[in-house]
């Protein structure tokens, strides 16, 4: 048996341990020398003076962790730009923020007719080049913008998301992936 002190918040949950106090509050407990409170923590409740696995608490953080990580690819997939078909010719825009910024400038210069067209640069084919971006253009980019955000967006909220929250199990909320 081993002699550890163990940190426990006010939902019961076990937030770490040691080999001695770490504050007044901490709980001197024995446990078998392999215990799994010893390598995740975490994962173990402290309730009436016993020491259990929390399954529930498990699965909430895998939960709380995936919604994260969905919601960091789902910025990733955004930034990562969009594909146009500009007179049967499809290109790549870029979407990062340097180019979001750069959008919004060129809208404004053809709002207001300081410009006819803008140069822009896009990928075809994997390869840089140049194309002349109108007014007109540029009112079908808008949309592009606005579905290439919504449809990733609802890919997260409307169908990943409620995924993770229904999953029942660590092993159905890991193969939820973007």
């Amino acid at each position: 048996m081993k002699k550890i002190y163990i940190e426990v918040l006010e939902d019961g949950r076990v937030d770490g341990w040691g080999t001695s106090p770490s504050s007044n509050n901490s709980i001197e407990i024995e446990v078998e020398e392999n215990h799994g409170v010893l390598s995740s923590p975490f994962a173990y409740k402290y309730e009436n003076r016993k020491l259990f696995k929390d399954t529930g608490g498990v699965l909430k953080d895998a939960k709380e962790k995936k919604i994260i990580e969905l919601d960091k690819a789902c910025e990733s997939a955004i930034l990562a730009g969009f594909f146009h078909v500009i007179d049967g010719v499809e290109y790549h825009f870029s979407y990062d923020l340097e180019a979001q910024v750069n959008f919004g400038d060129l809208k404004e210069v053809l709002k207001e007719g300081i410009v006819d067209e803008v140069m822009w640069t896009v990928r075809k084919d994997g390869e840089y080049t140049r194309i002349p971006v109108t007014s007109e253009i540029m009112s079908e980019l808008t949309v592009a913008i606005l579905m290439h955000k919504q449809n990733n967006i609802s890919k997260f909220r409307d169908f990943l998301e409620p995924q993770v929250k229904d999953a029942k199990t660590i092993e159905e909320v890991k193969e939820i992936t973007w």
